[in-house]
């Protein structure tokens, strides 16, 4: 299953209205979409309303800032499935909207007395979806009087560049990320950690990997460093592990088979508690021979004591197994298997 899990419209700084993204995504041959604009739950309000449009499945997402005051930069956090009668969710929306009003309308009143041709009314016309007026918002107009050629060129970084600092940019007082990042859990969202390369967010990045706060990264943006890019892969491989009873070698495999046709790669986190039991290069072994049993002895004489290591941070413990019956058998019936799923995650170092 392809899919974009990152995008921005006209409700924040994207220069495409939210209705023809799904659309477009379709003809890239996408299946499914996060709407994921900025500091707004428009985005994701819209996906709550059209769940399936034009093919595509809709995920109602938020990408949120914050500030890392020890650190002096940015960090944004993609939110997925928020809830969006959440108090706190709306606060932080409604503080976001009115600081970047105030900042932007600043930026336009010393744009105007650098060009005259320019008006803030003009750029105040592509802030009418959202509601805010984005520095894109203002390059777009710029762009149409003929002063640039595009948004994110050299008049954008003379005005607005953040290293060195432009000459028009008024920066919005942002909350603490870590304050984000409870607003984010306070909506019940998934929450995922944007793009570390582009804020240098890296440090922020392993302290909240290794506190267990966040739910996922943005590995594959393509604005991280190859550098960032291989350690967040690698950070998601090791605090992560999906296990399930007794399968087997033969059920492991049919598992990833399956996971594998749906474009999901299982093979670097996940694994069997009756292959995990017996050592596979000395033994010829390659079932436990009982859910129950297998499932019992390992996650207790194995996978906790790893999580209190730290080994691992979050585990989806599934215990499988087969429901026998002989008058099933003897009717030449197949034997149904269960299975019930268990998240487990750590919290200051322990096992919860």
């Amino acid at each position: 299953m392809a899919g974009d899990l990152h995008t921005h419209s006209t409700c924040s700084d994207g220069s495409v209205p939210i209705h023809r993204l799904p659309l477009m995504a379709a003809r890239l041959g996408l299946s499914a979409l996060a709407l994921s604009d900025h500091d707004t739950t428009l985005s994701a309000q819209y996906a709550y309303d059209h769940p399936v449009q034009d093919g595509v499945r809709l995920i109602p997402a938020a990408e949120l800032t914050g500030y890392d005051f020890e650190r002096s930069h940015r960090g944004h956090l993609l939110t997925f499935w928020p809830d969006l009668d959440c108090p706190v969710l709306r606060r932080h929306c409604d503080i976001m909207r009115q600081r970047r009003n105030e900042c932007a309308l600043q930026s336009c009143r010393e744009i105007e007395a650098l060009y005259p041709q320019f008006r803030t009314e003009q750029a105040l016309e592509y802030a009418q979806d959202s509601g805010v007026l984005f520095k894109s918002g203002i390059m777009q107009a710029l762009q149409q009087l003929g002063l640039c050629d595009g948004i994110y060129t050299g008049l954008y970084h003379e005005l607005f560049g953040w290293e060195p600092r432009g000459k028009r940019l008024h920066s919005p007082t942002y909350p603490p990320v870590r304050e984000v990042l409870a607003t984010a859990k306070a909506a019940g969202a998934v929450v995922v950690f944007a793009h570390p390369t582009v804020y240098k967010s890296m440090p922020l990045l392993r302290e909240l990997v290794a506190e267990g706060a966040i739910d996922g990264i943005e590995v594959h943006h393509p604005r991280n460093s190859p550098e960032d890019r291989t350690e967040c892969a690698e950070l998601c491989k090791k605090h992560d592990l999906i296990v399930t009873g007794d399968l087997g070698s033969l059920g492991k495999e049919i598992v990833t088979d399956f996971f594998q046709r749906d474009g999901i790669d299982l093979r670097s986190r996940y694994d069997d508690c009756g292959v995990l039991l017996f050592d596979p290069t000395t033994q010829d072994v390659h079932a436990g021979g009982s859910g129950c049993g297998c499932s019992a002895v390992v996650l207790t004489g194995h996978l906790l004591r790893e999580m209190r290591r730290g080994t691992y941070r979050n585990l989806l413990f599934c215990g499988t197994g087969a429901l026998h019956s002989p008058t099933a058998t003897m009717q030449g019936e197949s034997i149904p298997g269960i299975c019930h799923a268990v998240a487990i995650t750590t919290e200051k170092g322990g096992a919860s």
